[in-house]
């Protein structure tokens, strides 16, 4: 079967910065790879903090030049509230890093933004509860049939969360090399 990659795109709401979360799939058509798209930013959905909006998913063939793609609306909210027991929201430069493990060869690596709050960190550690939380929801899609999977097609069979904050620099559209999604 095919490769699509997906692409989740979100939106920080107080600054309107977009970034995206990218995954594969192993599908027959680009209108499964839509379906297997929703379900993925659905369970996305519970890890995000509710001022990070879900706006769209776009759903592509892997070679870059043949334009053959699917996008969609999602119009929804993270679900994770923010309380004054919680604390703040951390800078959206600080990142979960999970890795999407395979039976060989190396993990895929996914960061997540606008997941963490102040009470779900100690001394750049990520709490347990939190990192159960990650896992427990991102191993639903392999429970759910959700055929992930690496870029070359191997199958992801298991989740791992890192213990650490991570930090990634935000993306500005003037370093970017190669053309930007259609909207």
């Amino acid at each position: 079967m095919p490769v699509y990659r997906i692409h989740i795109i979100k939106r920080w709401v107080p600054l309107q910065y977009e970034y995206s979360n990218v995954y594969y799939v192993n599908t027959g058509t680009l209108q499964d790879g839509a379906g297997y798209a929703q379900s993925i930013a659905l369970v996305e959905q519970a890890l995000h903090l509710s001022d990070i909006a879900f706006d769209r998913y776009r759903v592509s063939t892997l070679p870059e030049d043949d334009d053959l793609y699917v996008t969609g609306l999602l119009g929804y909210q993270g679900n994770r509230q923010v309380t004054w027991m919680s604390g703040d929201p951390l800078a959206i430069h600080n990142v979960v890093l999970v890795k999407m493990l395979t039976a060989i060869g190396r993990p895929s690596l996914k960061y997540y933004r606008g997941i963490l709050r102040e009470g779900d960190v100690r001394v750049h550690e990520i709490s347990q509860d939190v990192r159960d939380l990650v896992t427990n929801t991102l191993n639903t899609l392999l429970t759910n049939q959700v055929p992930l999977c690496q870029e070359d097609g191997t199958p992801i069979v298991g989740i791992l969360t890192a213990p650490n904050v991570g930090s990634r620099q935000l993306r500005r559209g003037s370093r970017r090399r190669t053309r930007g999604l259609p909207l």
